[in-house]
């Protein structure tokens, strides 16, 4: 077997050389000030050097590195595949932040920089970065961005107080007048329950509004008229964008109808309606405008998106600062803003726009630097219901029953409102406060139970827990949940199956009792 023949002494000059080289890269990589690593394209740290280890509470950088490959670092995996979708097809890139865990249990939010290693074909084949510690600014403009959002809330404070007080004023004066033996005079009663039952209905639109501001709203689609929406909304937008703006309404589409989730579309308008107002720091003109309009067979090319069809409107223009091409290039992306840090999430329009598709409605802006900003909304026309639009007014009188209800409620003003409406209709109401009086009760009773009407959230349990143990001996009992939480709320507390029948609060008569029949009248379960 021949010998390999040893290399050339200008060979052996340039491999010491290279060596040379990439010792002395390795002693800069690690010996370096700045926390370095290289990371796989599947996001897997590959190398790091000691200030990295250290930043984040290692003693040594092997430690590091021992800790990604237990899948001990990355405080969610998912993040993991961040690294190759962030740095896409350019040569560097910047502002990539991860969450990873310490040694001590803490969470450390890095910000990496740094450029792609490719292949000769192209392909991702590491990462290099330089790793910042930015725990500490975050969590600085966590603080800003809660006590920027409670400056809005405090601005609408006053004014909500205003009203309810208002509103409490009109149901107490209202209800002292029939304490003192004032209903002698039949109109004059009429009017007063009316106004009582105006007031009440009142307060509940407003907490509908508040509840869509806070972004805590279930999605629930109805047909409805889109001025009255916009007309409600008066007041609050009014608040919101200071005395500085002028706020305008062009309302034309009259009698235009919608199918849609109304406190979304409240959240779409007042989003819409703030992003107007940050563009106009110095004030100006807010005008909220609806119009009937018709795309043609040919289509629309200022609309493209929108196929054929007869919309609503709904435009939101402000004469403030206006954006230019490559802002609306990436204006609905998640996370992209063009304030300043602390004072915007990037996620109010993109919240938007997922709102106006989920609706099947589509949304357009046109804008020019110093020439202002117009959202156009448009929703796929619907066609009105009889009586003028869900939501709209109390259901038709419904029929009653002579069905056995057991109803649990620990309010004692509420189950006793339900229980004179469930009565009046005919049904036998058995009556129960809380989880273990419930569970009692049903038990007790020897006939049976056709419908179950528990609140959520009780002051002893939930229930959904009342409604699970129930059902094992009462098979066929149907179940009513009512609730004035969110459906976060709900999942939390009730455990509630989807598809669970659901009253929410605040509740009438009318609107007791029309569920209640739905529910007893509901096919039987597969």
């Amino acid at each position: 077997m021949a010998k390999a023949k040893p290399p050339s002494p200008g060979k052996r000059r340039r491999r010491a050389s290279r060596g040379g080289r990439d010792a002395g890269y390795r002693g800069l990589v690690h010996d370096a000030a700045l926390g370095l690593c290289r990371l796989s394209p599947e996001g897997r740290l590959l190398d790091a050097n000691a200030v990295l280890a250290g930043l984040l509470g290692y003693r040594a950088a092997a430690d590091l590195l021992a800790a990604d490959a237990k899948d001990a670092l990355f405080v969610d995996a998912a993040e993991r595949a961040a690294v190759a979708a962030h740095v896409g097809a350019e040569p560097r890139f910047s502002g990539l932040e991860l969450r990873w865990k310490r040694p001590d249990g803490r969470v450390a939010t890095v910000r990496l920089t740094g450029r792609a290693l490719r292949s000769a074909g192209g392909g991702l084949r590491a990462v290099e970065a330089v790793v910042e510690d930015v725990t500490a600014q975050r969590a600085l403009e966590r603080q800003l961005q809660t006590h920027h959002r409670l400056e809005t809330i405090g601005r609408l404070a006053g004014g909500i107080a205003h009203d309810f007080n208002n509103l409490l004023t009109v149901i107490l004066s209202n209800a002292s007048y029939f304490e003192g033996g004032g209903a002698a005079d039949a109109a004059e009663s009429r009017e007063a329950f009316r106004d009582i039952a105006d007031a009440a209905r009142r307060g509940a639109a407003l907490i509908r509004q508040l509840l869509a501001f806070g972004r805590r709203q279930p999605f629930e689609p109805q047909t409805m008229e889109l001025n009255p929406v916009i007309e409600d909304l008066g007041k609050m937008l009014r608040r919101l964008i200071g005395e500085q703006v002028r706020l305008t309404e062009e309302l034309t589409a009259e009698g235009a109808f919608v199918r849609a989730d109304r406190a979304q579309v409240e959240q779409v308008i007042l989003n819409l309606a703030l992003n107007a107002r940050d563009a106009m720091p110095r004030g100006g003109t807010l005008t909220v405008r609806t119009r009937a309009l018709r795309i043609g067979a040919g289509g629309d090319e200022a609309r493209a998106e929108a196929p054929p069809g007869s919309y609503v409107a709904l435009e939101i223009a402000d004469s403030g600062e206006g954006m230019d091409a490559e802002t609306l290039a990436h204006l609905f992306e998640p996370f992209f803003t063009t304030k300043a840090r602390g004072k915007g999430t990037g996620l109010g329009l993109a919240s938007v726009y997922g709102t106006v598709r989920r609706s099947g409605g589509h949304i357009f802006v046109r804008s020019a630097p110093e020439g202002g900003t117009t959202f156009e909304v448009l929703f796929p026309a619907a066609v009105p219901p009889e009586g003028g639009g869900e939501g709209r007014g109390e259901p038709k009188p419904t029929s009653g029953g002579t069905e056995t209800v057991l109803l649990v409620e620990d309010d004692d003003g509420v189950r006793a409102a339900a229980r004179r409406a469930l009565q009046g209709r005919g049904y036998l109401v058995l009556e129960a406060r809380d989880v273990a009086s419930g569970a009692a009760l049903a038990e007790a009773h020897p006939g049976a139970i056709h419908l179950l009407i528990v609140d959520v959230v009780l002051a002893d349990g939930d229930g959904g827990d009342l409604a699970r143990r129930l059902a094992a001996s009462r098979p066929s009992m149907r179940t009513l949940f009512a609730t004035g939480h969110v459906d976060r709320e709900i999942g939390l507390h009730g455990g509630l199956a989807r598809g669970a029948a659901l009253l929410r609060k605040p509740f009438t008569q009318e609107s007791l009792l029309a569920k209640a029949r739905e529910v007893l009248d509901a096919r039987p379960r597969d």
